[in-house]
């Protein structure tokens, strides 16, 4: 990170923002691509009961936008030190603050949230890719339904359950590059940026950007690192790489790594399902099975012995 200060940041997300919450040691996902910094999100949840007054969270060029997975009793919030709103949130809405106005919130009942930390300056870069106006602020929201954000969190949770290097792949880089621009246009003063006709990959792109995906089935490459490979800004590659091949490229991965190890089941019966499973970046095999009978309506197992 180059833009803030990686100890104060910590503070906005993950074991920080918990500490702050009275929580213990929160999971978080963070992105891998966005070299200027680093965005997060971290699920927050209190159990049986409230944490009361939250710490103070750290001074930064950046916000916080929190959603509610459950209906929210009794809360209220501080900014600069003024009392801004009270009263609840109902599940799916969401709140936008700055952290630069020093956002404090009194938390007396349970809840459930995800809290995304975006650095501005990932923000103003974005706006830069689209040749679109600088955004001078996002707007403060204390509870608005945004239906666009609570679908892609859902989406997300199950990555939660994952390991550390799992949390930090190309499937929440453009869930992050989707979420930067759903809040510069709704909550910001962006214009939206003109359609441009998008072309697909030229074939020396397509097999750069395949050689890249397929070369390592456990980490994952960098999605900005992939789309300067293709000499394209991120947004644009996973346009052109979608109209190339029907998908993006996190779901071609994905897809591509089952087909792989389908042919590891069928070919190479000595080896362990685990060990299949953990040669083609699976979390554990369970995570294969699942993936093996939503795909083809049976276990690897079965497969197998077919």
């Amino acid at each position: 990170m180059s833009d803030f200060d990686e100890d104060r940041a910590s503070g906005a997300y993950g074991e920080g923002v918990a500490q702050r919450f009275g929580l213990r040691e929160r999971p978080y996902l963070r992105t891998s691509s966005f070299q200027i910094a680093e965005m997060a999100m971290t699920w927050l949840d209190s159990g049986a009961t409230g944490t009361g007054l939250t710490g103070a969270l750290p001074d930064e060029n950046a916000y916080i936008v929190s959603l509610q997975l459950k209906p929210l009793t009794g809360n209220r919030l501080w900014r600069n030190g003024k009392l801004e709103s009270g009263g609840g949130f109902q599940a799916g809405e969401v709140g936008v603050v700055n952290l630069r106005d020093a956002p404090q919130a009194d938390l007396p009942n349970s809840y459930s949230s995800v809290q995304l930390y975006v650095p501005d300056v990932l923000l103003q870069a974005m706006a830069d890719r689209h040749e679109i106006s600088r955004l001078s602020a996002l707007r403060f929201q204390a509870s608005t339904p945004d239906p666009f954000i609570h679908q892609l969190v859902l989406h997300m949770l199950p990555r939660f359950s994952q390991d550390g290097a799992a949390r930090q792949g190309m499937f929440f880089d453009h869930v992050g590059l989707a979420i930067q621009l759903h809040l510069a246009r709704t909550y910001g003063d962006a214009v939206p940026p003109k359609v441009a006709p998008t072309n697909i990959l030229a074939g020396w792109q397509l097999r750069r950007t395949l050689e890249m995906l397929t070369a390592d089935l456990v980490q994952e490459p960098r999605l900005d690192e992939v789309a300067l490979a293709c000499r394209l800004p991120p947004e644009r590659f996973v346009r052109a790489f979608r109209r190339t091949m029907g998908m993006a490229p996190h779901a071609w991965l994905r897809f591509y790594r089952l087909r792989q190890a389908r042919e590891m089941v069928e070919r190479q019966g000595g080896l362990a399902l685990v060990e299949i499973a953990n040669a083609c970046g699976f979390a554990d095999q369970a995570h294969m099975t699942r993936r093996f009978v939503a795909q083809w309506g049976a276990p690897p197992s079965r497969l197998r012995a077919g």
